[in-house]
């Protein structure tokens, strides 16, 4: 079996050893660099599934890795990218996930915690609701709207990135998604966004974090998009 390959940036050499050990634990084939430089160098020269950076490498910071990979034509352009952070500022959080880092995992690092984030799975599809959209619209259009559900989910975590209030946008992303995730019968988040839509409890200290979750959610539902387009459509 294809072993996972994973990238992994710490400049602590005590820090790196017990992560890459982890990790290999959970399966993943592990590269390593000590610090911003030669991670870039090696995500611009060869494709990984993740990226796992340290926020405070020396010569580059995490964030401004993932920045440079979402910004330019590399192998790594949509790789899952991770953080390890010991920044509790909401501020200093929503600004490395701004630079494109997709979920992040707070120090000390624990075997938990990295399989928590790396290893959930795809949030999958009812299948009824898919198999109604293919006998009531046919598997052309079916397969369309998929198609446009997954560049809605992009777009959508692209706005959570970007956004100067995130309160708010966390409200209007989720006021979006828990109709349209429900009409593809992605019912977790669909779940989520309902929640999140009708919360009061999304503040500016914990909005970080639940626009994380959110985006993480996202791309486990677009994983679940591709597998079921995979499936229904493969002799298309």
């Amino acid at each position: 079996m294809t072993r996972t390959n994973l990238l992994l940036a710490d400049d602590s050499l005590p820090s790196l050893l017990v992560a890459k050990a982890m990790l290999e634990k959970l399966g993943y084939h592990v590269t390593t660099a000590e610090n911003g430089d030669e991670a870039l160098t090696l995500a611009c020269e060869s494709t990984f599934d993740i990226i796992v950076l340290d926020e405070h490498l020396p010569g580059k910071r995490g964030s401004d890795i993932a920045a440079y990979l979402r910004q330019h034509d590399t192998p790594n352009t949509v790789t899952t990218l991770i953080s390890i952070t010991g920044e509790h500022d909401p501020q200093e959080r929503a600004r490395i996930l701004a630079a494109g880092i997709d979920a992040l995992i707070d120090k000390p690092v624990s075997l938990a915690k990295l399989q928590a984030t790396l290893q959930s799975s795809p949030a999958a599809l009812d299948d009824q609701t898919v198999e109604s959209l293919v006998s009531d619209l046919g598997k052309d259009t079916a397969k369309r709207l998929l198609n446009i559900f997954i560049q809605e989910l992009a777009d959508l975590s692209r706005r959570l990135r970007e956004a100067d209030d995130l309160v708010a946008e966390i409200h209007a992303v989720s006021h979006m998604l828990k109709n349209s995730a429900m009409l593809y019968g992605a019912t977790e988040l669909a779940a989520l966004a309902r929640d999140l839509n009708e919360s009061s409890a999304v503040t500016d200290s914990n909005a970080p974090d639940e626009a994380a979750r959110l985006i993480t959610l996202c791309q486990t539902t677009t994983e679940s998009v591709e597998n079921t387009l995979q499936q229904e459509f493969m002799n298309d």
